[in-house]
């Protein structure tokens, strides 16, 4: 599954019931989703979400700088 399909899946639940779940203030989730919707949401973020709902990374994330 991809990071955004994972988002998504969490992002299927309302805000009250993330507002749980995430042990965060509604507003702050609400303000996740709406960045969220719009591709603002970092990907450190994310990871970080879907980590506090149980998700489990199944590769690392891994950087290579070209040769110019």
């Amino acid at each position: 599954m991809t990071t955004k399909e994972a988002m998504d899946e969490l992002f299927r639940l309302s805000n009250p019931e993330l507002t749980q779940k995430l042990k965060a203030p509604y507003q702050t989730v609400a303000g996740w989703r709406f960045k969220h919707q719009r591709g603002f949401l970092s990907m450190e973020k994310q990871i970080e979400l879907l980590q506090k709902s149980n998700y489990q990374l199944k590769e690392t994330l891994a950087w290579k700088k070209l040769q110019k």
